[in-house]
């Protein structure tokens, strides 16, 4: 799970910091998406290795999403992410966005504020390699970021003006 997947990012980029490793592999597996989408493996996408993975754990991602633990709904946040930086390609050209973002846009105005923030940040890094399917989302995501940007807790508030601006 989240052990391996950070462990496998963090051999593929070479770095001590995850969120380094991540970058890494989400500029690389764009491109590689980009040309064939089997060949989205190679960017390390965690748990995900390949574009099939992608697709087939999916179900479970929304489902953590869903879930009544603050802590499950977080760790599908992170599995979200993981999995659109290895395979946004895939996931765009299935069309799956607007059935993924049902279950992640929730998470943008959770009552959890742990939850909350991971998805702003989230949300953050998936905007780049989703950049193309992004409009067919747009229409939900917006009032989302505008009740974020009106919370009462600072940390909300001040994760989403930077997300307004990718």
């Amino acid at each position: 799970g989240l052990i391996a997947g950070g462990q496998h990012l963090q051999m593929n980029g070479g770095a001590s910091r995850k969120s380094e490793g991540r970058r890494t592999s989400t500029d690389s597996s764009r491109t590689s998406a980009a040309g064939a989408p089997e060949a989205a493996s190679s960017g390390g996408g965690g748990e995900f290795a390949s574009a099939a993975d992608a697709l087939e754990g999916l179900q479970g991602v929304m489902t953590r999403l869903s879930s009544s633990d603050w802590a499950e709904r977080k760790q599908g946040v992170t599995s979200l992410t993981e999995l659109v930086e290895g395979h946004a390609a895939v996931l765009v050209a299935r069309g799956k966005l607007l059935t993924i973002f049902d279950h992640f846009t929730p998470r943008l105005t959770d009552q959890n504020s742990k939850v909350n923030v991971a998805a702003l940040q989230a949300l953050q890094r998936m905007v780049p390699p989703l950049r193309d399917g992004l409009p067919s989302v747009t229409a939900s995501v917006l009032p989302a970021l505008a009740t974020s940007l009106a919370s009462g807790n600072a940390q909300v508030r001040g994760a989403t003006p930077p997300l307004l601006d990718t």
